[in-house]
């Protein structure tokens, strides 16, 4: 586990980083998936497996940001995750 209250910060903007890099590879459905399992807590390759095979690196980092941090609840990420498929399925109906 992560316990160095200091990079706390540091670790929680990792995990945007990584859940907007993935979010730019999947679509907006498979982010609200991950974002189900996450909050379900089931296996990790469970939960991978809710993005192509071709991204899972990108997932699991997602995810190990998440399961790092204690104080970062995983309804927290779940949330998280739903709001940039909303932030993204927005942008895409816009740009259109």
């Amino acid at each position: 586990m992560f316990d160095d209250d200091d990079d706390v910060p540091a670790m929680k903007a990792r995990f945007e980083a990584a859940a907007l890099a993935l979010a730019k590879r999947v679509d907006p459905g498979r982010m609200r998936e991950l974002a189900e399992r996450i909050e379900r807590t089931g296996t990790f390759s469970w939960m991978v497996e809710a993005v192509p095979p071709e991204h899972e690196e990108a997932a699991r980092a997602v995810l190990d940001i998440v399961f790092d941090l204690e104080d970062f609840s995983t309804q927290t990420a779940g949330a998280y995750l739903r709001g940039i498929a909303a932030g993204f399925e927005h942008h895409q109906a816009c740009c259109r």
